[in-house]
């Protein structure tokens, strides 16, 4: 959407020239490189960050390279961890291993909590107003540009607005863009556990039977930590629930067992609550330890 200042009275709004609503790696990048192109940008979040976000935290070379052109540096990142190669389980239990080549840095492992926030930083300091903590509430337009509400009833008219709050938009309904009834095609869950096992230090994939054309993931983090869960696609009975089950039972595995070590998964080697991504019923809140994740 874009435009000139309009909806209201220009003695009542603040003006700026982009408004981007959400402040994870999606928002975060767009407000990058527009602040860097010259405009003025404010970013608007609900969350104040450092912030969790269900994840499998795995960074591809893709992701890398967008990074690096972002200006993002891995040691402003506390929980970054290189990885050097990924292991695959097959259904039938085969295992084959998959070295990256030498000589570059081509996948990594980082907490969204602090990787999102050393994005914001970045953003912040390519010039962009980052407002952590207000939410977007509504915004009218016309052919004259867009004004944005926020939670606390100020109003931002801008030529531009960027929607990068994630599946469930705020943005994309107040521009009646989303589809009725539309709960999501995929479930996600995940738990982060201690996992001294030499194993743990590699990067996994499990394609287990039940979960295809999903899969589950044991991605190493620092400290002897693992993030370990897995992805399904939507279908009826795969609620939350039946997901949290299904994630015990995924951690009971022996060779899941055997790849993150000993101490695992007795209580004490479970590091917070799961978290869990997936369909709810429109204007239902979510519980504790299901949250989405952006994408």
């Amino acid at each position: 959407m874009s435009g000139r200042p309009a909806g209201r009275s220009l003695a009542a709004v603040e003006i700026v020239d982009v408004v981007v609503v959400g402040a994870g790696p999606a928002g975060a990048a767009a407000a990058i490189e527009l602040a860097r192109a010259g405009l003025e940008v404010v970013v608007l979040d609900r969350a104040t960050f450092p912030r969790d976000k269900c994840c499998g935290d795995g960074l591809t070379t893709g992701a890398l390279r967008s990074l690096e052109e972002l200006g993002l540096r891995p040691g402003t990142v506390p929980s970054w961890n290189r990885v050097d190669g990924c292991w695959i389980r097959s259904p039938s239990g085969r295992v084959a291993a998959f070295p990256f080549p030498a000589g570059g840095q081509f996948a990594a492992v980082a907490r969204r909590a602090d990787l999102d926030r050393a994005l914001v930083d970045v953003a912040r300091a390519a010039g962009a107003d980052v407002r952590e903590g207000l939410a977007f509430r509504t915004l009218a337009w016309s052919e004259e540009g867009v004004t944005v509400t926020t939670e606390d009833g100020s109003d931002l008219a801008a030529r531009y607005v960027v929607g990068a709050d994630g599946v469930w938009s705020p943005v994309r309904k107040a521009v009646g863009a989303s589809g009725p009834g539309y709960l999501g095609d995929w479930h996600a869950f995940r738990q982060y556990v201690r996992a001294p096992g030499a194993d743990a230090r590699k990067l996994w994939v499990w394609f287990e039977p039940d979960l295809l054309p999903g899969y589950a993931w044991s991605f190493p983090l620092a400290e002897g930590v693992a993030n370990v869960g897995f992805g399904i696609r939507r279908r009826p009975g795969t609620g939350p629930t039946v997901g949290a089950d299904r994630l015990r039972r995924l951690l009971a595995a022996p060779y899941v067992e055997q790849t993150l070590g000993s101490g695992h998964p007795g209580p004490a080697a479970l590091l917070g609550r799961h978290r869990g991504r997936g369909p709810r019923p429109p204007g239902r809140r979510r519980g504790p330890g299901r949250r989405p994740a952006d994408r």
